[in-house]
């Protein structure tokens, strides 16, 4: 069995691993709203490009369309490349589903993505 250490080429290997539905450990941490994971797992490696999955969701969009404010903050202040599916942004999804609270959030801190 391997060892998974924070900083570790494994951990890396492991960040980067996806189920049949091309979801991350982060897709995962994120649809279940578990901000403690998503701080861990986008630490480990902000580098990481989280691609869309199966279903055209990328991390970033899934916390933007179930208004999880905070883990959307996290992903766009810690990741390096939040994709996003369709060309649609996280604002686009926060406007469509009609989320301003986290619309205005996004606005406060928008010095986390440029």
């Amino acid at each position: 069995m391997q060892e998974y250490t924070l900083g570790s080429k494994n951990t890396r290997q492991m960040l980067q691993m996806i189920n049949e539905a091309k979801d991350t450990a982060l897709h995962e941490a994120v649809r279940y709203n578990h901000l403690d994971v998503v701080k861990e797992l986008s630490v480990e490696d902000c580098e990481l490009p989280y691609d869309a999955n199966n279903a055209g969701e990328t991390p970033l969009y899934l916390a933007a369309e179930r208004g999880y404010a905070e883990v959307l903050q996290e992903i766009l202040c810690t990741c390096i490349s939040p994709a996003d599916p369709n060309s649609r942004t996280a604002l686009h999804m926060t406007v469509i589903c009609n989320d301003i609270t986290t619309t205005k959030r996004m606005f406060h801190n928008i010095h986390c993505v440029l």
